[in-house]
């Protein structure tokens, strides 16, 4: 898979504990027609997470108008246990509602030892035969993803 830089959250980008953010990204113009679908963001981690004891990863979408002044999309991606977290992680769609610029936040509850995350937009969608974990239902709420190896406590929050 070719990745634009341009469209390059993260790329391979540490994590320990607390929050850390992603570079932002330029959605564009808004989308000119009913219908027309915002591309998925893909968070993998291509170095496994180690943590001490207990840990979760939770991503989060923030946005804005000027790629500036971000404010939460109110969009939580998805909350993932440490010792899982290894290969794709999530694959979701942007919400609709998103402004021009978006974000990634990174927020570790726990302590992490290593690991990295990397994550893009891509117009590729989870893989055939992938069902949601989760259900979109309103636009801050998009459909999210996993490969079956990883468990996320959003698993339940249908």
């Amino acid at each position: 898979m070719q990745i634009n830089v341009h469209e390059q959250f993260s790329n391979s980008q540490p994590l320990a504990s607390g929050d850390t953010w992603s570079q932002s990204v330029d959605l564009g113009p808004p989308l000119p027609l009913a219908g027309m679908q915002r591309p998925f963001v893909r968070v993998q981690a291509p170095v496994p997470l180690r943590a001490v004891g207990a840990a979760t990863l939770r991503i989060f979408i923030a946005h804005s108008d000027d790629g500036e002044r971000f404010t939460s999309c109110g969009v939580l991606l998805d909350e993932i246990d440490a010792a899982q977290a290894k290969g794709v992680l999530v694959v979701a769609r942007v919400p609709a509602h998103a402004k021009r610029f978006v974000r990634l936040a990174y927020r570790v509850h726990g302590q992490l030892t290593g690991g990295a995350v990397s994550a893009f937009l891509t117009e590729e969608g989870p893989a055939e035969g992938t069902t949601p974990v989760r259900r979109g239902s309103a636009p801050s709420r998009p459909e999210i993803y996993h490969p079956s190896g990883i468990a996320s406590s959003l698993n339940q929050r249908n």
